[in-house]
């Protein structure tokens, strides 16, 4: 979890909350008009309640993430929660990479300030249904076990390639062992850039 902002106001917003689940690599990005901890963890609670109760939460060291009130909201849930270090926030590589992709397809995708907020959700959706460079599947289809339509022409000619309600065992299986392995390859990668510079 982080947040990027200030940004220019609209509406009263502010700052966007993102969320990325570390697994699947889906991200969410929300307007937000204040980053007080009260109205974040509004915030986190109403993704809570769409997506389910994460197992742990990494932020960085914002005084909205280390606040009593996000405290007692991830004890109550069981939520493990996670800091990163100070002066340190690469730790979350993956929050911060999707912070930056955010604000280059805002910077590209609107013509006035005044869009940004309207924006996010479509954003969101072209970023979720591409597919994913480390697990080699869109955060999409790994979340609904479906690709999702991206065009209208596949709209006009029923093209929707989705797996009906009779999902394969085999099938799932097969998809999250590759995006494991994947996944993996990608971390082995990562790691044998970052420890050549040392």
């Amino acid at each position: 979890m982080d947040i990027i902002g200030p940004l220019p106001c609209v509406n009263q917003y502010k700052y966007i909350l993102t969320i990325v689940d570390h697994y699947s690599k889906w991200p969410t990005a929300v307007a937000v008009k204040t980053t007080n901890s009260v109205n974040i963890v509004k915030k986190i609670l109403k993704h809570i309640y769409k997506f389910g109760i994460p197992d742990m939460v990494l932020t960085d060291q914002g005084a909205n993430f280390g606040s009593d009130l996000m405290k007692e909201v991830c004890e109550s849930l069981g939520i493990k929660k996670v800091r990163t270090s100070p002066y340190h926030s690469q730790v979350d590589g993956l929050a911060e990479r999707h912070n930056r992709t955010t604000v280059n397809m805002l910077a590209k995708s609107i013509h006035k300030d005044e869009e940004w907020p309207i924006a996010l959700p479509s954003l969101c959706y072209v970023y979720n249904t591409r597919r994913n460079d480390t697990t080699k599947i869109s955060s999409f289809e790994l979340f609904f076990f479906w690709r999702a339509t991206s065009l209208p022409i596949d709209l006009l000619f029923g093209l929707r390639d989705h797996i009906n309600n009779n999902i394969s065992r085999v099938r799932l299986i097969k998809m999250l062992r590759k995006v494991n392995e994947n996944s993996k390859l990608s971390r082995d990668n990562q790691k044998k850039y970052y420890d050549k510079d040392f």
